[in-house]
């Protein structure tokens, strides 16, 4: 059993693991009477979820009921654990599924009756981290709400011998970054602020980099119009947690990002789009200052920042030039950058630097010097840029 297991885990890795190699291993299992467990239903669910079948969702949830079935007629070996609860939860949350909210708390009040009535596994930490990512997953208020009525049980006890770790709260505040609204921002940060007072007492709650960098991006996808002010005080606050011992909290570059997105997303008076400019430029100097490497998306932002926060003026256009010239030399010409240099220069300004009209094609692989795009992600593919 635990042979096949193995070969079963092995090949869906592989991204050829197909129904028909499936199916082989299935029948080499009856062929020699290996029998199925609860792990061999698992690692199935796991392949079908991956395959991108239309009923994927409906699959394994047969696949559960049966293993509950079976587990409820006597065959211990199959019965269900919180992952495999989990995994069909993650299911209808990753393929969309309109029930998905209602299937959530359904399998969650199962794995219950199955461990109070019939003996099985109750529901763990992780279960219920499973659960708050589906929600988190779902854009709408309802599933916020239940959010934070899980997160407020788990913190009353009123849950049965679960008490939330640093993944329930780097979840529930992942979930605050789909409301757009500054309530679910504020939600977030307050709990930043709760993990940094507990993680003094109990150091695996510390706010490690995720927890941080998703608090900036709830402000930056807010309505709130201090989101740029935001950004520059969690990043200050995580580089002085940081120094304060706690090593979780390293600043990385997609931290850097994320703060520079909320300053791009400002759409304020003019006093208000000069500020978020400034704050922009600060965290250029702290980026540099703490020798974290720019990539693509920080080129294109910056370029956006030009954009959408200043008016057509010699200083935007010299802007403009710095930050590409800069994306060159690092290699970091990619999509982004591109797209956002055809709405931050003049189009004189964008025939000089490309050599073309601002709606001509441009393959990145093709029309580009190699050294500008060889750090980008996308440097092996094409960019069309459409007229209007």
């Amino acid at each position: 059993r635990v042979s096949i297991n193995t070969l079963h885990v092995a090949l869906n890795k592989h991204r050829k693991y197909s129904g028909d190699k499936k199916e082989h291993l299935f029948s080499l299992e009856e062929k020699y009477g290996i029998s199925r467990n609860y792990l061999s239903q698992n690692i199935l669910m796991d392949s079908i979820i991956k395959s991108k079948e239309e009923d994927a969702p409906e699959q394994v949830l047969n696949i559960l009921t049966n293993m509950e079935e079976d587990f409820k007629s006597g065959k211990v070996e199959m019965m269900p654990d919180p992952c495999s609860y989990s995994s069909v939860i993650l299911a209808y949350s990753k393929y969309g599924r309109e029930d998905a909210a209602e299937k959530t708390e359904e399998l969650l009040a199962r794995m219950w009756d199955l461990h109070l009535n019939h003996g099985g596994k109750a529901p763990d930490v992780e279960m219920y981290n499973g659960v708050l990512n589906a929600y988190a997953s779902m854009d709408s208020s309802h599933a916020l709400e239940r959010v934070k009525e899980l997160l407020q049980g788990m913190e009353n006890g009123e849950i049965q011998g679960i008490r939330p770790n640093l993944i329930t709260y780097n979840t529930v505040i992942k979930a605050m970054r789909s409301g757009n609204k500054e309530e679910g921002a504020v939600f977030a940060e307050n709990i930043l602020t709760t993990l940094e007072s507990m993680g003094e007492k109990d150091p695996s709650l510390l706010p490690d980099n995720y927890s941080y960098t998703s608090v900036i991006t709830a402000y930056a996808r807010s309505n709130s119009s201090k989101k740029a002010e935001k950004a520059l005080e969690i990043v200050e606050r995580m580089m002085a947690a940081h120094e304060n011992g706690n090593d979780a909290a390293v600043v990385t570059t997609h931290t850097f990002n994320a703060a520079l997105n909320a300053c791009a997303f400002i759409d304020g008076s003019a006093d208000e789009r000069a500020r978020a400019f400034d704050i922009a430029m600060k965290l250029n100097e702290m980026r540099i200052k703490s020798e974290r490497y720019p990539d693509g998306v920080w080129y294109g932002t910056l370029l956006r920042l030009c954009s959408s926060l200043l008016q057509p003026s010699k200083q935007r256009e010299e802007l403009v030039d710095r930050f590409f010239e800069e994306a060159c030399e690092m290699g970091c010409v990619g999509r982004l950058v591109v797209s956002q240099l055809r709405f931050a220069a003049t189009p004189e300004q964008y025939k000089k630097i490309m050599d073309r009209e601002p709606g001509e094609r441009i393959s990145l692989k093709h029309d580009l010097p190699k050294e500008w795009t060889c750090n980008g992600r996308d440097a092996r593919t094409s960019y069309l840029i459409h007229k209007k």
